[in-house]
C-alpha cells in the first residue's frame, strides 16, 4: 500500500514534462510560463519536508500517509478542473502539500516493521516500486492525454489518490504491536500515543536543533541539491520539451521512460552493491562521477546520438541521479541516532526539491534569453541553458561525497527472514504480517 501511494507521488512529480504542451495550448501561455506550475510542487514540497520529518518522528506515520494522499488527490482534481493557469498553480500547491508527508513516514514504517540490516534493500525496493509512478507519468500518460485530455489525466489520478488514501487509513499500521505481534526492533519503539501534545512540540524543536548542527547534514544537503535538483530539472519539466524541440522524431514519453526505469532498477541494485562493497559513501561518489560524465557527453555530442544511444545514456544518467537516494536513506540511518532519522531525512529532502525548483527556474530563464520560434527553443538554447547547468551541478556534487565519512554498513544475516525478531530466544518472534 505504501509503495503504491509513493508511486502516486512520483507520478505527480513527472507529469508536467509530458502534459506541458496540452496545458500551454489550453491556457494560451508559453511553455516556459508553466515553470511556475511545475516548480510550485517543489517549493511547497520542500518547505514542508522538515515538518513531515519531525511529525513522522512523533506521530502515527500511517495517519500522515493517508491524510497526505487525500490532500494530493484534492489538488489533482483542482488542476484538472482549472480554467486558468493561476487556478492550476493553486491545485499544484495543494498537490505539493499532500505529497510532502509521504516518503519520510514510509521510511519510518520500514524501521518499525523490519530489522536494521534489511533497511537499505527494502527501502530501495519501496522506492523502486514507487518508480512505477514515474513510468506511468511518461509514455502511458502521453497516450492517455492524447486520446482523452490532460484534464482527464488529472481527474483519474485524483480518483486513484482518494481510493488509496482511504485504503492506507484502513490497512497501514504504525508497528507490529497493533496487530498483536512483538516489535521487530524493541529498543526503538516508543508508542506515540504516550507523548502529550505539548511534549511533542518540544521534541520537534529539539530534533530540528540537533540536526542542523551536524556537519554531515550540510554536506548531504549540498549533495542532494545538486544531484536531485538535476534529476528533477530533466525529469520534472525540461526533459519533455527538450526532446520535442530538438529531436522531433523521438517520442519524449518513451525517452523519459528510461529515467523511470532507472529509478526502479537502480533503487534495487545500488543498495545491494553498497551492501556487498560495505560502503555507502563511495557508491554515492560513483553515482556523481557517472552523472557528471554522461552530462558532459550530452553537452558535447547529443545531436550525434541515435534514439537508442540516447535512451541508454538517459537510463544510466537516471540511475545515478535518482538511484542514489536509496543509499542516502540507508547512510543517514547508519550515521544518525534513531530518534533523529526522520527529522534529518525531512530536512535534507528540503534541498532536493529546492534544487529542483531552482534549477527549473534557472533553466527557464536562460531559455527565454535565447528566444523561441513558435514556442520552440533551439538546440543551442538547450545546450547552453539546460545541459550546461546540469553539467555544473553534477560535477559540484562530487565534492561533498569525498568529504563525508563512511558509515558502518550492516550486512550480516541478510538471508534471514526480514519479519523475524532479532532475539533468537524469543519463542513468539514475528514471522509474518
Amino acid at each position: 500500500m505504501c509503495a503504491i501511494t509513493y508511486a502516486l507521488v512520483a507520478f505527480h512529480r513527472g507529469a508536467p514534462a509530458v502534459l506541458s504542451k496540452g496545458m500551454s495550448e489550453d491556457f494560451k501561455v508559453n511553455t516556459t510560463e508553466l515553470t511556475v506550475f511545475s516548480s510550485m510542487y517543489y517549493w511547497t514540497y520542500a518547505s514542508l519536508q522538515p515538518f513531515s520529518g519531525l511529525l513522522a518522528d512523533v506521530m502515527n506515520p500511517s495517519i500522515l500517509i493517508s491524510g497526505a494522499a487525500l490532500t494530493a488527490a484534492s489538488g489533482s482534481f483542482l488542476c484538472g478542473y482549472s480554467k486558468t493557469l493561476s487556478i492550476a498553480v493553486v491545485g499544484r500547491f495543494i498537490v505539493g502539500i499532500g505529497t510532502a508527508p509521504t516518503i519520510i513516514p514510509i521510511s519510518k514504517l520500514l524501521t518499525r516493521w523490519y530489522p536494521e540490516n534489511w533497511y537499505a534493500v527494502l527501502n530501495g525496493a519501496m522506492m523502486g516500486c514507487g518508480g512505477t509512478g514515474g513510468i506511468l507519468s511518461q509514455a502511458p500518460l502521453r497516450a492517455f492525454s492524447n486520446h482523452y485530455s490532460w484534464r482527464m489525466a488529472f481527474y483519474l489520478v485524483s480518483i486513484t489518490g482518494f481510493l488509496f488514501g482511504i485504503f492506507d487509513l484502513l490497512v497501514v499500521k504504525q508497528d507490529p504491536t497493533i496487530l498483536g505481534f512483538d516489535p521487530v526492533v524493541k529498543s526503538k519503539f516508543k508508542p506515540t500515543e504516550d507523548i502529550f501534545f505539548k511534549n511533542r512540540l518540544s521534541l520537534l524543536w529539539e530534533n530540528f536543533s540537533v540536526v542542523i548542527t551536524m556537519p554531515t547534514y550540510w554536506l548531504l544537503c549540498m549533495f542532494t541539491f545538486m544531484m536531485g535538483g538535476s534529476q528533477l530539472d530533466i525529469f520534472g519539466l525540461w526533459g519533455g520539451p527538450y526532446i520535442r524541440d530538438v529531436f522531433p522524431t523521438f517520442n519524449d514519453g518513451t525517452m523519459l521512460l528510461s529515467i523511470s526505469i532507472a529509478m526502479i532498477t537502480a533503487s534495487i541494485y545500488l543498495p545491494i552493491i553498497s551492501d556487498w562493497l560495505g560502503t555507502r559513501k563511495w557508491v554515492m561518489s560513483g553515482c556523481t562521477l557517472v552523472a557528471a560524465s554522461i552530462s558532459l557527453i550530452f553537452y558535447l555530442f547529443d545531436q550525434k546520438m541515435s534514439f537508442w544511444v540516447m535512451f541508454v545514456l538517459m537510463y544510466l544518467w537516471g540511475s545515478a541521479t535518482a538511484g542514489y537516494s536509496s543509499i542516502l536513506f540507508a547512510y543517514i540511518r547508519e550515521v544518525c541516532e534513531p530518534k533523529y532519522v526522520a527529522t534529518m531525512l525531512g530536512c535534507i529532502n528540503v534541498f532536493l526539491f529546492v534544487g529542483g525548483a531552482t534549477l527549473q527556474s534557472i533553466t527557464g530563464k536562460l531559455l527565454r534569453s535565447h528566444g523561441s520560434i513558435n514556442n520552440k527553443y533551439s538546440h543551442t538554447a538547450y545546450h547552453e541553458s539546460l545541459w550546461r547547468v546540469i553539467l555544473i551541478c553534477t560535477s559540484l556534487a562530487i565534492i561533498p561525497t569525498f568529504i563525508l565519512k563512511d558509515s558502518k554498513v550492516e550486512t550480516e544475516d541478510l538471508d534471514s527472514n526480514p519479519m523475524s525478531s532479532n532475539d533468537p530466544n524469543d519463542p513468539d518472534k514475528v514471522t509474518e504480517m
